[in-house]
């Protein structure tokens, strides 16, 4: 699913062997991190992609809380905020991003980033915006209480002192990313890289411990279902398809979204090329012109022979909007779905 497949692995008697394995797996093999995952991703847009930063003709300001097998022993938890907006001087939009990524008590990551996206009209119908992100990034490793293969006797249990030298760790880095997006009419797509540089995320400089760059492409098209009506008052049915890779991790989303203001449903189906696992996204929203809702309940629908994750995930998201900008002093506007 995300990186929290990488570092769950089936519960047994000693709990501690989890966090254990947690950590060896993150200490020797950094590389091979993803970052957090969201399933409603036009809740979250400037994440999947900075360059849909001012791309609506509105100011947003976006709150998402994302728990991730709540039934576990290991608490895996996203508090995620993001701001965006179009400037017409600048012939684009801006976007701030600041996010919390908590794996257990072991693993915190916390995350703030500044975009600015460049609006160009190609043709009277189509458009394009090109995003460039810059991040701040700290993560802290905390080992305390960890419980390592050599403390364990399989007939007596726990009983020595680990000789592993790992230890609490602190590391801050920057990083980069970019994206593009076309949009014309009822219909969106882009893609976006995340990681330019592959930042060392660990005290080792060696190319081992860095974070792998993130490719990821979407796809969005709105349908009318009575084309005779306002698009304010007919159902739309928005089906969409998002690809990502983080080497060595591939998935991606195909589901669709149905709207008729105020309210929307949606289902998506995700797909772990890496693990051979999928779960059904399902989500429920209430929009109206100054805030939107929406929850989302993910159902796992696949264990692999490789883990066994502990149950479902819920999301919650809150977009409020803060400012309505005249369309007539605008490029013209993204249409996304449910909003």
């Amino acid at each position: 699913m995300n990186k929290k497949i990488k570092i769950y692995i089936s519960q047994c008697s000693l709990s501690g062997v989890l966090f254990l394995l947690i950590i060896f797996s993150l200490n020797t093999g950094f590389s091979e991190a993803q970052d957090p995952y969201f399933s409603q991703v036009y809740s979250n847009t400037i994440y999947t992609n900075p360059a849909f930063a001012g791309a609506q003709a509105k100011s947003n300001l976006s709150l998402t809380y994302r728990n991730q097998w709540p039934g576990s022993s290991t608490k895996f938890e996203t508090f995620y905020a993001s701001y965006d907006q179009p400037i017409e001087v600048l012939h684009g939009g801006i976007g701030v991003v600041a996010m919390n990524d908590r794996s257990g008590s072991v693993l915190n990551m916390v995350h703030l980033s500044i975009i600015y996206a460049y609006n160009l009209q190609i043709s009277n119908t189509l458009f394009m915006q090109a995003g460039f992100q810059v991040s701040a990034n700290q993560r802290n490793l905390r080992t305390d209480g960890l419980i390592f293969p050599d403390m364990i006797d399989p007939a007596r249990g726990i009983f020595q002192e680990t000789k592993e030298s790992i230890t609490n760790s602190q590391k801050f880095y920057m990083d980069y990313s970019a994206g593009f997006l076309a949009y014309s009419g009822e219909w969106f797509g882009g893609f976006a890289i995340h990681h330019l540089t592959k930042p060392a995320i660990s005290e080792s400089e060696r190319d081992e411990f860095q974070l792998s760059r993130k490719f990821g492409f979407h796809l969005t098209r709105n349908l009318l279902l009575n084309k005779r009506s306002r698009r304010e008052d007919t159902w739309i049915i928005s089906p969409g398809i998002q690809y990502y890779n983080q080497r060595p991790f591939s998935y991606f989303n195909i589901g669709f979204i149905l709207s008729n203001s105020p309210v929307s449903v949606g289902i998506q189906l995700h797909n772990d090329l890496q693990f051979d696992s999928s779960f059904l996204s399902f989500s429920l929203g209430f929009s109206n012109p100054l805030v939107k809702f929406s929850y989302s309940y993910d159902v796992l629908l696949s264990n692999s022979t490789l883990y066994k994750a502990p149950g479902g995930t819920h999301e919650l998201n809150v977009i409020i909007r803060l400012k309505e900008f005249s369309k007539t002093r605008l490029v013209r506007t993204i249409k996304l779905p449910a909003n």
